[in-house]
């Protein structure tokens, strides 16, 4: 089962049904993202009790080395880079974009975890639903599942008013602000690594998107804006999943 109702789900499934067995497939994503998952699924799918292909697909972390030739192989790699290199070695690909760009996945993906968890009736209280579905969530799947499946989890799921604090203060103010009081609005456990990182991301990302709004979305025009080179700018809009809507 693959859950959920964003059009990044909809691709996970459609990419499962368009597998050409005996060829192997990349499959790309943040940590905790459903890699693992997606590439059981293939397996199971096409390999499990299959008397024609009786040979098991191995399922392989790029970053252990990759063997030669590659066949019979799901691959999965976290660097964006790293995928769009071994993408040309490896047509059958998918990036799996983070939770936090596709939010609309959270209702299923709890339902589904609720039901397999101990706390199933703290969660089914509207206020305790209510203030996880609240949370701006910066990370991925693995980590919602712990949260709602795990004491610890529930324990040490942030604060609500993480999306608000960044959303709302200005720059300059969020910046000097005293981190003592800092990480007392976002929460005890918030993992400063993680989240200074998602902060300059988020940062990067909006400048990036109005600079290109701003040159009507001309790549070119774009980076001489920002005096940036062509294929830097590229790769970001890549990195940051940057797209124009249509």
């Amino acid at each position: 089962m693959i859950a959920g109702i964003s059009h990044a789900t909809e691709a996970m499934r459609r990419f499962v049904t368009k597998v050409q067995p005996g060829k192997p497939i990349l499959i790309g994503g943040e940590p905790g993202v459903g890699k693992y998952h997606l590439a059981r699924k293939i397996v199971n799918t096409y390999y499990k009790n299959d008397g024609i292909r009786s040979r098991y697909a191995r399922i392989v972390k790029a970053e252990f080395g990759l063997p030669d030739p590659l066949t019979d192989e799901v691959v999965l790699v976290e660097d964006v880079a790293q995928f769009e290199e071994l993408s040309a070695r490896i047509p059958q690909a998918l990036w799996i974009p983070p939770l936090r760009e596709r939010l609309e996945d959270i209702p299923p993906l709890l339902e589904c975890f609720v039901t397999r968890s101990d706390d199933y009736d703290f969660w089914c209280l509207p206020e305790n639903l209510a203030h996880l579905l609240a949370y701006w969530w910066p990370y991925n799947v693995a980590e919602l599942r712990r949260v709602v499946t795990t004491k610890e989890g529930r324990e040490n799921l942030p604060h609500a008013r993480t999306r608000e604090i960044l959303s709302h203060l200005p720059a300059n103010q969020l910046i000097s602000m005293k981190m003592e009081s800092f990480w007392e609005n976002i929460g005890k456990n918030a993992r400063p690594g993680k989240f200074f990182q998602l902060f300059l991301d988020s940062v990067e990302r909006e400048f990036i998107k109005t600079a290109l709004s701003r040159c009507e979305w001309s790549v070119g025009e774009t980076a001489r804006l920002l005096d940036m080179h062509r294929n830097t700018l590229n790769q970001k809009m890549r990195k940051f999943r940057i797209v124009k809507k249509k």
